[in-house]
């Protein structure tokens, strides 16, 4: 299988990283495939409650390719830093969480000279910033654990067919 990275000595080793089984690309193509879904997700009811025209339809495609070139934006370093320096069981979760709010930070922050003056009133950090920031934080995490699903299933699909 692509996937696989060579032979492992011993099968019944637990708590094993991915990146020990799984190679960087597989778990890349498996990233971007997660965060085109999820961006695609959001739009399933909108295209669902519109009683299913042809073009309504085309916006899920659309979706999944703006999520796709988002992730590879934002995902893929991320999964690279994360791979590198975080291990512990949960670390996907957190590294949706802060794929989350890096894009809460692009898109929706004040990040630009003109805008900095929201940045001192209080309404944008008492009204508007906590559940924009918020939402797309708990939308991270809950994209990071469907990864880790995915991950976990492609590791134990791997472990099936070493022998």
């Amino acid at each position: 299988m692509f996937f696989y990275r060579g032979k492992r000595k011993d099968r019944h080793v637990k708590n094993e990283p991915a990146m020990s089984i799984l190679s960087f690309r597989s778990r890349a193509i498996a990233l971007l495939v997660c965060g085109g879904i999820a961006a695609a997700a959001l739009w399933v009811p909108a295209v669902i409650s519109s009683h299913s025209e042809l073009g309504e339809w085309r916006i899920l495609g659309a979706m999944f390719v703006i999520g796709l070139l988002v992730t590879a934006i934002i995902g893929l370093p991320l999964l690279y830093v994360i791979d590198r320096w975080l291990r512990f069981r949960g670390n996907y979760v957190v590294g949706g969480a802060l794929y989350g709010l890096i894009f809460w930070i692009l898109m929706d922050a004040p990040i630009f000279p003109k805008d900095w003056h929201r940045l001192s009133e209080s309404w944008f950090w008492l009204n508007f910033a906590p559940r924009r920031a918020a939402t797309s934080v708990v939308f991270g995490a809950l994209v990071g654990m469907v990864y880790s699903v995915v991950i976990w299933l492609l590791v134990r699909r791997a472990s099936e067919t070493s022998i």
